[in-house]
């Protein structure tokens, strides 16, 4: 039998068909019951999603979820649905609101496990008597529990919202965070928790190294630059005046794209190589590779990182949109 689970962390045991052949009157699929009830789906919905189940061999798969890919099937009424009949209230999202949330949360965590809640289609939305508010299309769904403990270990509400509304909101906080993506604004533009702050290279750059707010706005900021210009690759080499020059490939062949200044190579290219070997300690010296995921433009995009460095060849930093 197949636990799901209520808003209140409990669970309830749906219990599998009993047997391949299609009955309506026999459904055990309480979701699948209201929606039929309410004329959301037909009979011949249901039959369909039943044989698809039936096909895959996957017979502790939940029937509505089946239901929910169906075509012509309305996938945002069959999740709320779903969320009704285990306890889950819904809500409507703000924007303004629900970025300033999303801004408080992620300050507080680490990337890996943020990331991880945004690929769960899971938002941080409101305040409510103390407690935060999570939204998602599909809170019954397994594992969304943990990841938001993974990033907020006090109270907090789970809620239903379609998915249309998670993404917009995700989409409006990654335009905010991005409005930094021109090369001449990198360390002017606002970044992480203070959307008025400031960081100019004199502050940012002390002893030789580069505070990690400042580098991850570049960072950040190549990244969606790269995407935008639908580029495969971009190499960053230092040149002889101690400037980064960034390189982009562009139908196979590598173009000088823009150089950077204002940040000493030698500082930058330091961050940048502790930055993809922090997770990589157990690869080869001579090539290690980090990959990163990132929202831009309503798309998650995969990026394999590499920090190359032969013997009588200038260190060499490389980023490749992998998806």
């Amino acid at each position: 039998m197949t636990p799901s689970p209520h808003a209140n962390g409990s669970t309830a045991v749906v219990a599998p068909p009993s047997e391949d052949r299609f009955a309506p009157t026999e459904l055990h699929d309480r979701v699948v019951i209201m929606l039929l009830f309410d004329q959301v789906v037909t009979e011949a919905d249901v039959r369909t999603a039943w044989d698809k189940r039936r096909e895959s061999g996957d017979s502790h798969r939940a029937l509505w979820r089946v239901l929910a890919s169906i075509e012509g099937v309305d996938e945002d009424a069959v999740f709320a649905e779903a969320a009704r009949v285990y306890g889950f209230n819904s809500m409507r999202l703000d924007t303004n609101t629900a970025v300033k949330q999303m801004r408080q949360v992620r300050d507080q965590t680490d990337l890996q496990n943020w990331l991880a809640l945004l690929n769960a289609s899971v938002i941080p939305v409101a305040k409510a008597e103390g407690r935060m508010i999570f939204a998602t299309h599909d809170p019954t769904r397994p594992g969304v529990r943990k990841a938001i403990d993974r990033v907020w270990t006090k109270p907090y509400d789970l809620r239903y919202t379609n998915r249309d509304a998670v993404v917009s909101v995700i989409n409006a906080a990654t335009r905010r965070q991005q409005a930094y993506v021109r090369p001449a604004e990198r360390f002017t533009a606002p970044w992480v928790s203070d959307p008025d702050a400031a960081y100019a290279p004199p502050r940012a750059v002390a002893n030789g190294t580069l505070d990690r707010p400042t580098f991850m706005r570049l960072l950040e900021g190549a990244l969606v630059d790269v995407v935008r210009k639908d580029a495969t690759l971009v190499c960053l080499v230092p040149n002889t005046n101690d400037e980064t020059e960034f390189f982009l490939e562009e139908e196979g062949r590598l173009q000088p794209w823009f150089t950077e200044q204002r940040v000493p190579a030698q500082v930058l290219l330091a961050a940048l190589k502790s930055y993809i070997l922090e997770v990589s300690n157990n690869q080869p010296q001579a090539s290690r590779t980090r990959t990163i995921q990132r929202w831009i433009d309503g798309t998650r995009v995969s990026f394999s990182m590499d920090w190359l460095s032969e013997p009588k060849q200038l260190p060499c930093a490389r980023i490749r949109v992998v998806s």
